[in-house]
């Protein structure tokens, strides 16, 4: 039994390959500066302010780099971030009762009882990953998104941008940037994330859904090798919609979402690009919804981007136990906590059967942060559709009052947030409160920013670990392929400017 584990990755010695994918600074000129040319590739602009991608020069470091860009609003790196997840055999025989994570009354969420208080409506929920499978799960429920991916050598599908969201596939082989020294299949995380928030139910396939009536937007930012920030920036802010969420080369989105997962995640504090989207999309009524990261780490000591941003819902992972699984972040930025799954007992929800490109429809168990993230966001859609102007500050604080105390790590107070989601409450608590306008944190006591300098630091992300599958079939300490060898780059290589997805 094979389960990918990314974060384990961080303890393996570096072993040289390929030097990774291109290194690139986002630089943010002050309003009405003249944009400064450089001989270098640029791309990209952002709405409030003038934004320029530029890539490194062959052997040019990131803070030789960074001191040709004086008089400028920001400039730091464009990281590169992963997901949280892991996998586990898949589903012979998928029933909604092997879904222990929804409809067991002690370990999972306790759906059926959920349900008496909300059984759903059509929120728009955007999955912010790897993009999606046109999964007969899903069917009818997909709205049109958008491939935010800028990179041709990461999109993996031929091209830059589009309104084309489909996954292509992941995998890395011999060649590949992010390629050190093993190969790992396709992951198909983002339609994983999206089974569980809203899989079609009572229909006889595959299996349940926690909002069996919303509406998905799926938005693709990771694709081989992982993702950039820039990309993932730009793909909260279009699926938030508005003026402020107009990205170049991309028509406005007409469905905007009211819940964004992010199952992602990289090392270090949140940069400025990544909380301006995030702040942006609650201005906007968007409820953001990240996964905490899979490295064991005390986040007030090692922070997590986004996990550790403001304006956001942070969730670690329980396991079957009702305690905090091994590989589950922890700190004061968690509010929450939900099941992600611990080897031999994984999340069950959908996927493919391809290893490389698409194959066919499948039920797939995976582990990780990147689980539980799509659990409360689930229950937030869930919230929305009881009260479809509650704010996100409003949800932080219902989630966190109404969660159930948890043993272990859980025990200590300012670890786990709120404990473990009770999801009934959550609901009926959403049903009684008066909707306010959306609040905006910068120094907020749930979740608190580190202090950090406008241009981005350059310490090691190996320690990090943030982001990334994990093979747990041999423990903490085993690693098993490595389902997104790309999350290698991210935490041995230190900042290399791509952020990826937490499955």
């Amino acid at each position: 039994m094979v389960t990918r584990f990314i974060l384990i990755i961080l303890l393996l010695p570096f072993t040289a390959f390929s030097a990774g994918p291109n290194k690139r600074l986002i630089v943010t000129f002050k309003k009405d500066a003249n944009f400064v040319q450089a001989s270098r590739s640029v791309q990209g602009g952002a709405p409030e302010n003038e934004r320029m991608i530029v890539e490194l020069k062959e052997g040019e470091s990131v803070q030789e780099a960074m001191k040709q860009w004086q008089d400028v609003a920001h400039v730091e790196e464009d990281k590169i971030l992963s997901h949280f997840g892991m996998t586990n055999p898949s589903v012979n025989d998928p029933r909604a009762d092997d879904q222990w994570h929804f409809f067991d009354d002690f370990s999972g969420i306790d759906l059926n009882t959920v349900w008496s208080e909300s059984a759903g409506e059509e929120i728009v929920v955007a999955v912010v990953d790897t993009g999606i499978r046109p999964h007969r799960d899903l069917e009818g429920r997909i709205l049109q998104g958008a491939d935010m991916i800028s990179d041709t050598s990461v999109s993996n599908d031929g091209d830059g941008r589009d309104r084309d969201a489909t996954d292509p596939g992941d995998w890395v082989a011999p060649g590949d940037p992010c390629y050190q020294g093993q190969s790992h299949n396709s992951s198909w995380h983002g339609t994983h994330v999206a089974g569980t928030i809203l899989a079609e139910n009572d229909n006889g396939k595959d299996v349940a859904g926690i909002n069996p009536h919303a509406k998905l937007l799926p938005v693709r930012v990771l694709g081989k090798c992982g993702g950039y920030t820039s990309d993932i920036a730009d793909g909260i802010r279009w699926a938030a919609g508005g003026p402020g969420g107009i990205v170049a080369g991309l028509r406005p989105n007409p469905n905007p979402a009211k819940v964004i997962n992010l199952s992602l995640g990289g090392s270090g504090a949140c940069d400025f690009t990544m909380q301006s989207a995030i702040d942006y999309a609650v201005t906007q009524g968007a409820v953001v919804v990240v996964a905490a990261g899979n490295s064991s780490l005390d986040m007030d000591q090692n922070p997590v981007t986004p996990a550790t941003c403001n304006n956001v819902v942070t969730v670690g992972a329980s396991n079957k136990s009702r305690q905090l699984s091994w590989f589950s972040n922890h700190g004061r930025a968690v509010d929450i906590v939900a099941p992600g799954g611990q080897s031999p007992s994984g999340v069950i929800s959908l996927g493919n059967s391809g290893r490389t490109t698409p194959g066919s429809d499948s039920v797939t168990e995976m582990s990780g942060t990147s689980m539980a993230s799509p659990h409360i966001a689930g229950i937030v859609s869930l919230m929305k559709s009881v009260n479809p102007d509650i704010a996100a500050h409003q949800v932080e604080s219902i989630l966190r009052a109404s969660g159930s105390v948890m043993s272990g790590m859980c025990a200590v107070p300012g670890r786990c947030g709120g404990g473990f989601v009770f999801a009934v409450s959550a609901v009926a608590e959403a049903s009684r409160t008066i909707a306010e306008d959306p609040v905006l944190s910068g120094s907020d006591s749930i979740n608190p920013a580190p202090t950090v300098p406008l241009i981005t630091r350059s310490d090691d992300e190996g320690s990090g670990g943030a982001c990334g599958s994990v093979d747990m079939s041999g423990g903490p300490g085993s690693f098993g392929g490595g389902m997104f060898i790309g999350i290698l780059l991210i935490f041995m290589l230190g900042n290399i400017g791509k952020v990826r997805r937490y499955a």
